[in-house]
């Protein structure tokens, strides 16, 4: 957790504030149209002052655009806009690689291409590394979102985690109130089914045990059957999801650990050249 407040705060706003300013900003849109504002500086005071007092001001910005309705005709129209006070993250983005490649390549031209010490190897290799491990992350970077947003399954793979948890935790807690021979006849349920029809086979056996010795516990098996199936089927449907965020999570135990590597040895070196 970060401990400094204005850390902590910046780029944050009350809940619901959002909302609130969207709607306000409509209110400005319907009086633009009917003339209220004498002109283009009057309407984007009006804005900023409805950013300001919702106090979302540091996430986001109004912008005025012009657009056109047909017929020869434009409208003037508010917007509001994500704010990036340090720029899009894409050309950061493309700022580090250009200049990370550039820095890997350079290792072998400032040795004379020719490794002679140990230091120059562990820079060429740690180089070479991040320079293979950038161009893979750039490509997973690439296709990883699209394929996370077809493999959406509703809820957040992480959300799903929790409530598969949440599921289990709520089974478990059944189980553990039941008499002993009771408990042995849902004790299947708190495992997790592998395939749909292991939860279809499952079902049928337990409701079968169940309606012929404990025929009074028929509701409480439905319960547990839902909830059973409703933490496999979780699991089932984010396990694309969950794969996906597993290459990223792999690259990044790669990249990001060789590169601070990296760096350190490109400071000792340093060092030692200006200290000897």
């Amino acid at each position: 957790m970060i401990k400094f407040a204005y850390f902590r705060d910046y780029g944050r706003a009350e809940r619901g504030a959002g909302d609130a300013t969207w709607a306000a900003i409509q209110e400005l849109n319907a009086k633009v149209r009917k003339g209220a504002f004498k002109d283009d500086a009057e309407i984007m005071a009006a804005a900023d002052e409805v950013v300001n007092r919702h106090g979302t001001g540091k996430i986001q910005r109004a912008v005025l655009r012009t657009v056109d309705i047909g017929n020869g005709r434009t409208m003037k129209t508010l917007d509001l806009r994500k704010r990036e006070p340090f720029g899009r993250l894409e050309t950061w983005l493309e700022m580090h690689m250009g200049v990370g490649t550039v820095a890997c390549l350079g290792v072998l031209a400032h040795a004379d291409f020719a490794l002679r010490h140990p230091v120059g190897w562990t820079l060429f290799v740690g180089s070479m590394i991040v320079l293979v491990t950038g161009v893979i992350g750039a490509l997973l970077y690439r296709f990883i979102p699209e394929k996370l947003a077809k493999a959406d399954a509703g809820i957040p793979f992480e959300e799903a985690g929790v409530a598969r948890q949440s599921y289990q935790t709520c089974i478990d807690g059944v189980l553990a109130t039941l008499d002993e021979k009771l408990r042995a006849e849902f004790a299947p349920l708190a495992l997790p089914a592998t395939t749909p029809a292991e939860v279809s086979k499952r079902s049928s056996e337990v409701m079968g045990r169940v309606a012929l010795s404990h025929p009074e516990s028929a509701e409480l098996a439905r319960d547990l059957l839902v909830m059973a199936a409703s933490r496999d089927q979780l699991f089932w449907s984010t396990a694309a999801a969950r794969r996906y965020d597993r290459w990223l999570k792999i690259w990044r135990w790669i990249h990001v650990p060789v590169s601070v590597a990296l760096f350190f040895v490109i400071a000792l070196h340093v060092w030692a050249v200006l200290w000897y």
